[in-house]
């Protein structure tokens, strides 16, 4: 998949595709995998939140903050924040960017 347009973590729209990377322990140097997804939604403890309703920089540990996506392979991803404020990161602690899908 190559380079494509950036889309901040908290642009995603329901229902469409995105390319997923995923970076080695919150790193922006020690680059894991480039994965298609869709976005489902986004999730807090109060229910499903809608793009407006929050923005990266409002991304913190401990508030049960989620991103919820559906992998090409139907595998369901749950990404969260777990201990850097504005990243959404994977249950092992990997950082995740997002592009435009080709």
């Amino acid at each position: 998949m190559n380079d494509q347009q950036v889309v901040f973590g908290d642009d995603l729209e329901p229902g469409n595709q995105y390319v997923m990377k995923t970076w080695a322990y919150r790193s922006s140097g020690n680059f894991r995998d480039t994965r298609l997804v869709r976005f489902v939604a986004y999730c807090s403890p109060a229910g499903i939140l809608t793009k407006d309703s929050f923005d990266m920089k409002d991304l913190a540990p401990g508030k049960g903050q989620t991103c919820i996506l559906l992998a090409d392979n139907g595998e369901i991803i749950v990404l969260s924040v777990l201990h850097d404020h504005h990243i959404w990161v994977t249950s092992d602690d990997d950082r995740v960017t997002f592009s435009a899908a080709p």
